[in-house]
């Protein structure tokens, strides 16, 4: 494609990924410069994949939809979408609600059934918290680990923590004391002292063993309640004993993805009680890890299930959880799906994909091969939605007012899109194994693309949503209670869903009176409504305590509605009820080991496609509506090349290799990464954009930066103390320290380059070093010179090394108190300068370095003074002296920090 020719995008599926690729790229003002048009092409009448409802019209307009969707608080991406598509909604669509908060309601607790308590569900309660609480990098991870498991111990019962100490001895006070104190150091650091890492390995080990020796006596005869606290104690440590052991605050989670979850959990001092105990179940049931539905059968990678459990208790943002007010299609894809077609994408219904063809080099798609399954009269848009209740709606069946009588299967039902014509590039949003029949060449030429669709697992799924003729009250559900987990399978999730009464059409004097969905794993080849019916005849009761007909010991039948009033058994025919198990319905597990085969958005090994999916490799590598919007994203970000679209929690976990190759050139690439901690005066200047083309290379230019007053570029000035440099594998008793000064001229780029990436460029950094010199020089192409250093604390001047001719002085005084980086809005521009890729000339060709400083832990201290540059050492930046203003008050100015930072 010649340049500033437009792209045509092809989308094939209309799921939550590919949806949320398109919006991520169509809400760039420069998309209709960079796109030709944007067309999704998808097999059913219906967008939402997975998490697709429909209203039934034979059926009092009912929702019925795959299962049960509740979005956890810890979805960040998916709420930042969602609440921006509600703000872009268009009124005149007659869509009910124009904010998102009318259509999502709040969640903070939830009932869990722990067995052997005579049944009675517990309440795990969470505190609503304000603005995002989403962890970052690892080591915050730990802390939230070494959060749970130090704040357990203030919740127990009084006579309980008497009864404990007595027993177990003064010790386990002082040990969980030494494990919160060297926890936070690591947290902090990132490593510990050989010494510090045996002891708090130890205490951990000890205070498990004491633990669980005692077990028994301790929690014989005592409450549910107590119980609750045993396992989140037990659990908490034993979590937090495998990540210190396995060291996976240094090597990632995938060091132990291979394992399965429980049996890593045991291996780390989990009992088996507590292994079997409801908040562990419930994490298994929220993402069906079982192998073809056998409660015993439990198949999650041990990594994958420690991720999300620390996400989804630690990482919430206001509220743990959110529950629709409506169905999935009318809440989330309804206004999905107005504004992409209000911004010009283009859907095309019933067109199913049936092959993806390579080129003959195996290197790009060459043609698309779909087949019509529907044509629309007169070849008109097909329009997919209705009223219900002033909600556009989703039908169950497609409107065939619409559409020409259902044809046999002919050559003009054969659509082809070649290549140049038709596409440029193609985001491909089908699941596995649905992908299995469409891909068979690809398989042939990429081995990838065999594992993926060879070796990642999928299972059925069974839903069935009962109308009931009792209220919850009158039925016996748990008081104030809305979602109830971890109860027998196979339908073991239910969800109060009274609030979708509303938005039916029942009869005003015949309305049932609750709506209870119900959700679990399913083994192959079963009978849904055979499996559902024996479910609610033996189960049913331990849900709702009043359900059972007082004239014989079964459930009484007469509390499923049924406008037809059918007796006994026959009243389950009117329920919705239904197995997902074919093909794109099947949910893509995340079993031990199998995270390797799935390949990121960006890996499909073809130049011009990309993967956009829940059952892609992301943080989470789970399936879930956030794992499939940040993979939407990311391929969003790689196909218009818009370096701003972010992802939130994507650098959180880091990316396993995909192949013993990728594995070996892991260990090779990261050799020469290093960290250290540094204490700096930087400044941000404005220079003249001639004085600052002439510090770069003829082959580099400055891309003007907004806020930038006018025929002005922003350059970072940085004076600082680095102490602990190590190479990032080293123990911290190899790091070394020096002196630096360092030129940054930011937001800079290859000439002619339609790349969107920015990047900075030093032209010269000054050491005090000789050996941090040579190593910069050699190891990465960075232009570093030697000079002597005079470090006084807001004094600090670079001379050079004979004669002592003064170079660079910074004079400064402190102008305020040490405060968060987070309190200082005008350091956004220094964050931007300090934090893009760093370009360097390496052995003749380019080099891209990642220089991460942790301005999210930095203090700041504000400074006023003097930058003074006394000799004419580079080109461009000239003798002057510059008066430096406060960060309080201006962009451009003055400030001190400390932090830590990597180099990649």
């Amino acid at each position: 494609m010649g340049l500033g020719r437009k792209k045509k995008l092809v989308v094939l599926g209309g799921g939550m990924g590919t949806l949320s690729a398109i919006y991520a790229i169509t809400s760039k003002d420069r998309w209709r410069a960079d796109f030709e048009s944007i067309t999704v092409y998808e097999e059913t009448w219906r967008l939402g994949g997975k998490g697709a409802s429909g209203r039934n019209p034979d059926a009092c307009f009912r929702s019925e939809e795959h299962g049960l969707h509740i979005w956890l608080g810890f979805y960040d991406n998916a709420l930042e979408l969602i609440q921006d598509c509600y703000k872009k909604l268009d009124p005149s669509h007659g869509h009910r609600w124009q904010d998102w908060t009318q259509a999502f309601t709040p969640l903070d607790a939830v009932q869990l059934l722990e067995k052997g308590f005579g049944g009675r569900p517990t309440e795990y309660k969470f505190p609503p918290r304000g603005g995002q609480a989403s962890l970052g990098a690892i080591p915050s991870i730990l802390g939230a680990a070494r959060l749970l498991s130090t704040s357990g111990t203030t919740t127990f019962s009084q006579d309980f923590q008497e009864e404990f100490a007595t027993k177990a001895g003064p010790s386990i006070g002082a040990r969980i004391t030494r494990i919160d104190q060297h926890t936070a150091d690591l947290e902090r650091k990132g490593e510990l002292h050989r010494e510090q890492w045996k002891e708090l390995r130890d205490d951990l080990d000890y205070t498990l063993w004491e633990f669980n020796r005692r077990e028994q006596q301790l929690l014989r005869g005592k409450s549910a309640d107590v119980f609750q606290m045993w396992v989140l104690m037990n659990l908490s440590l034993s979590l937090l004993f495998g990540i210190v052991r396995d060291r996976i605050y240094a090597r990632g989670f995938e060091v132990i993805e291979r394992l399965e979850w429980s049996r890593w959990m045991h291996r780390n001092r989990a009992t088996r009680r507590v292994l079997a105990s409801a908040p562990v179940r419930a994490c298994y049931d929220l993402i069906f890890g079982y192998v073809n539905g056998w409660a015993n059968a439990r198949c999650v990678g041990a990594g994958t299930g420690t991720y999300c459990l620390l996400r989804m208790v630690f990482g919430y943002r206001n509220h743990f959880a959110y529950q629709l007010n409506a169905g999935m299609g009318e809440v989330v894809f309804s206004p999905l799906y107005h504004v992409l077609r209000d911004r010009g994408v283009e859907f095309k219904f019933f067109h199913k994909v049936t092959n993806i063809l390579p080129d003959r080099t195996g290197t790009a798609v060459d043609s698309i091969q779909l087949q019509c399954i529907r044509r629309v009269k007169g070849d008109r848009e097909y329009l997919p939605l209705f009223n219900v209740k002033n909600l556009q709606c989703w039908p169950t069946q497609p409107f065939e007012d619409q559409l020409e009588p259902l044809p046999k299967t002919c050559a003009e039902d054969r659509v082809s899109l070649q290549y140049g014509d038709d596409f440029h590039d193609v985001i491909l949003g089908i699941p596995p194994p649905a992908l299995d029949q469409i891909t068979e060449e690809l398989q042939a030429v990429n081995a990838q693309w065999r594992d993926m669709t060879d070796k990642l697992r999928t299972t059925a799924t069974l839903s069935a949503h009962l109308w009931m003729t009792a209220s919850t009250t009158s039925l016996g559900w748990p008081d104030q209670s809305t979602l109830f987990g971890a109860y027998e399978k196979p339908l073991d999730t239910i969800w109060d869903a009274d609030s979708l009464i509303e938005f039916e059409d029942f009869p005003a004097d015949n309305c049932p009176k609750a709506i209870m969905y119900l959700c679990g794993v399913m083994a192959d080849g079963e009978d849904p409504r055979t499996t559902a019916k024996e479910w609610i005849k033996t189960r049913a009761d331990g849900a709702w305590s009043n359900v059972r007909n007082p004239t014989k010991p079964e459930f009484d039948w007469r509390m499923l509605y049924d406008p037809q009033d059918r007796p006994d058994e026959k009243r389950l025919d009117w329920q919705a009820i239904h197995i997902n198990d074919e093909g794109a319905a099947r949910y893509v597990q995340s079993r031990p080991g199998t995270a390797r085969y799935r390949l990121r958005s960006d890996q499909s090994g073809l130049e011009n496609l990309w993967l956009a999916g829940d059952w892609t490799k992301t943080a989470l590598n789970a399936g879930c509506m956030e794992a499939a919007i940040m993979s939407g994203q990311r391929a969003a970000r790689g196909v218009s090349g818009y370096s701003e679209i972010s992802v939130i929690g994507e650098a959180d976990r880091p990316i396993l290799p995909t192949g013993p190759l990728d594995a070996i050139r892991q260990v090779f690439d990261g050799l020469d990464d290093a960290i250290g901690e540094i204490d700096a005066l930087g400044a941000v200047l404005a220079l003249p954009n001639a004085d600052v083309t002439t510090m770069l290379p003829d082959n580099l230019e400055i891309v003007p930066h907004p806020n930038s007053p006018s025929g002005l570029h922003p350059v970072g000035v940085l004076f600082a103390h680095h102490w602990n440099v190590r190479p990032a594998r080293a123990p911290e008793w190899l790091g070394r320290g020096y002196n630096e000064v360092a030129i940054a001229v930011p937001f800079v780029r290859p000439r002619h380059s339609n790349d969107a990436q920015l990047f900075t460029y030093l032209p010269i950094l000054l050491l005090d070093s000789p050996g941090f010199t040579a190593l910069g020089a050699l190891g990465f192409g960075l232009n570093k010179k030697i000079c002597s250093v005079t470090n006084g604390g807001g004094y600090r001047q670079a001379q050079t090394v004979f004669r002592q001719v003064p170079l660079l002085t910074f004079d400064t005084r402190a102008a305020g108190q040490a405060r968060p980086a987070s309190e200082f809005p005008n350091l956004d521009l220094a964050r931007d300068i300090f934090s893009l890729p760093v370009l360097t000339r390496h052995f003749g060709n380019w080099r891209r370095l990642n220089m991460a400083f942790d301005f999210a832990a930095a203090w700041v201290t504000p400074v006023a003074g003097q930058l003074s540059v006394e000799n004419v050492f580079l080109d461009g930046f000239r003798r002057q002296q510059v008066q430096l203003a406060n960060i309080n008050h201006d962009p451009f100015s003055a400030f001190a920090f400390r932090c830590g930072w990597s180099l990649t």
